[in-house]
Parts: structure tokens; sequence; C-alpha cells
């Protein structure tokens, strides 16, 4: 029997590791992105039984036998407590962890494919158009790790450190979307898009404006310029603003004040306001909403030019921190799961950048 050469990395790194060590590189990344203070809370997050008897992950103490052990590895809460991963991986475990690592936001590829294990959706499923007039219910689905970014009002004198109680002074808030970060798109519970949020096609170097694309694909788009510019809250947006995939024809609108209209009613002065944000590991859903004969470019992206001006750049590249569709506007997102790992305060909001 041939021997199988086949080695794997988290989407996005550069080192390509065999079965068991993908397992302890995508503990040790969890690590790094989520306050692990609390045991329970690591073993439902990465449950004993898809590994099998051995677990996925172990505190010290409790390990009896060391050769099932990364020892030499050994993984440190901010509580002081120590664990260690389980080195014994095969087909049928492996592939199971894939899938928990996925919905976990660690999307896995091969260097046999170098395509996700898990993202088996044909890509054509960005344009396609179903034959059928049924109507479906759509879910979205973001996991990985993001920012959850917050509007707030104070009083022109107070000092946003001395602050007990930022939540008392939200106005309104937004999630920042980056291009490593899982989305999984289900119609009617089926799955059609699983892939990091890079596959959309929607990333800036893939972006022409308006102006640039050619009047045949303009003409094509007028339709849903014209749905964008007829909500009231794009109502005003400078066409320069609206941007196009080449890769899908998906449109991004490049808008910085992100609908701050009504917000600034209640803060109309620069030192009425600042931006709270929680980062962390989140999983977010849109609101389950009714469409028929969906397709991936229904749906169009809102981001805040100015964000990474005022929470700085770094990372992975920002895509969005809206979507809407066409027709029913907005698709409103809600907490899942969240381990908030830090929280930044900033003077003004991304609108004054």
């Amino acid at each position: 029997m041939a021997k199988d050469l086949t080695k794997f990395k988290i989407k996005g790194t550069e080192t390509w590791l065999p079965k068991n060590r993908l397992v302890l590189s995508c503990i040790q990344q969890f690590f790094k992105d989520v306050i692990v203070d609390d045991y329970d809370y690591l073993k439902k997050t990465w449950p004993d039984e898809i590994q099998g008897g051995a677990g996925i992950i172990v505190a010290l103490e409790e390990v009896t036998q060391e050769r099932y052990y990364f020892m030499n590895d050994i993984l440190e809460a901010p509580d002081g407590n120590k664990y260690v991963v389980c080195n014994q991986w095969g087909t049928g475990n492996f592939e199971k962890f894939i899938k928990l690592a996925a919905s976990m936001g660690y999307p896995i590829v091969n260097n046999q494919t170098e395509t996700s294990s898990l993202n088996n959706v044909d890509t054509a499923n960005l344009n396609s158009n179903s034959e059928s007039k049924k109507e479906q219910t759509l879910k979205m689905s973001v996991f990985g790790t993001m920012s959850q970014i917050f509007q707030c009002k104070k009083e022109e004198d107070e000092s946003i450190e001395d602050i007990d109680n930022h939540y008392d002074n939200i106005i309104s808030w937004f999630f920042k979307i980056d291009a490593d970060n899982l989305m999984i798109v289900e119609l009617d519970g089926e799955k059609i898009f699983e892939s990091t949020v890079s596959e959309l096609g929607i990333n800036s170097d893939d972006l022409d404006t308006i102006w640039d694309v050619d009047e045949d694909l303009k003409k094509n788009m007028s339709t849903k310029l014209e749905a964008i510019t007829s909500k009231k809250h794009f109502a005003e947006i400078d066409t320069d603003e609206i941007l196009i995939s080449s890769k899908n024809h998906t449109l991004v609108i490049n808008q910085g004040s992100l609908d701050y209209g009504q917000d600034l009613e209640e803060a109309p002065n620069f030192d009425n306001r600042y931006t709270y944000e929680e980062y962390g590991k989140y999983h977010i859903e849109t609101l389950h909403v009714k469409v028929s004969n969906f397709k991936m470019t229904d749906l169009f992206y809102q981001k805040d030019t100015n964000l990474e001006e005022l929470l700085g750049a770094g990372g992975e590249p920002y895509i969005f921190s809206k979507i809407h569709n066409y027709e029913l506007g907005e698709l409103e997102f809600e907490i899942n799961t969240n381990n908030v790992k830090s929280t930044d305060l900033y003077e003004g909001w991304a609108y004054d950048v």
C-alpha cells in the first residue's frame, strides 16, 4: 500500500503538517484567539468524542498515557492551568475534526487538492440561478475571530476611561468581517456556499469602481444600482462609492458613514462620540428570511472605509460589515456564541476619521 503523503494546513497559513500536527496547530491558534479560562468550555468546544477515547485536549494533570499526547507542546491558559493535545489521529476521526475546525473558523486545506476538505460546494453557486420558484429560508453564518464595533455617546466633559458600563451608551453597532472568517450560506438547511470570506470575490484587489467596467456590464447592473439608491439610507450615496467584483459582479458599497445619519442626531458633536470595540471569537448568524430563486449575487455588501484608520490595520484584510439583499434590505446579524478576548476604546467614530 502506498504511503499517504497528504499534508494539511489552516487555510491562509504557510506550513504543511501531518494530521496530528495540524490538530495541534488548530488548538494552539485557538488559545491565541480566545481567552481560555474554563475547562468545561474547552471540552464543550473541542468534544472528546471527535477523537475517541483519548479526547482532543486534556488537562495536563489528567494524562496517564503520555505517548498519546504532545507532551513537549504544553498549552497554558491565562489562569495558569495547563493542557496537552492528543497526537492519535487517523482518517476517520481526523475527518470529524476537519468539520469541527471549519465550524470554529479554521478551514483546512490539503496539499493534494489545496481546497478545503469541507468546501465541496461548486463555486458556480456564486452566480447560478435556481430553476425553482419555491420559497426558501435563507440563513448566513460567519465564524472566527472578529471585532464587534459599538458606536457610543457620552457627556462632552466625560472621560471614556471612567465609564463603568459602556453598554448603556450604545447607539448602534456592527461587525468587522475579515478575509479569513468562515462563511456558510444555507437554503432550507442545505449548504450552497461554505468557505472563507475571501472566496466571495469582494476583496479590494478584485474590485473596480462602477465607472471602470464596460458599458454592457454597467447596463446589466443598472437595476441593482437603482434598487440600492432607492433605499432611504442609500439615496444620497456617491456612485463612486459603489464597487463591483471582477470575479462575480457582486457589489460592495464602500461607504464610510455606515448609515450614521440618525446616530448623529443623538450625538451631534465630536466630543459626544466614542467607539467601543470587543474582539474575540464569534459565531454570528443572520435572522432567517424567506427568499425565492436565490443566488449569491442577490446580495451586496457594505463596509466602512475609515474603520481601519480608527482601529488600525493589521492581520487579515477587512472585507465588509453588513450584508444586504436587494429586495429585503439589510440582513440582521445576531450572536450565536462569542468569547471576547479584549476590549478597546477610541475617541470618535469611524465617521470622524
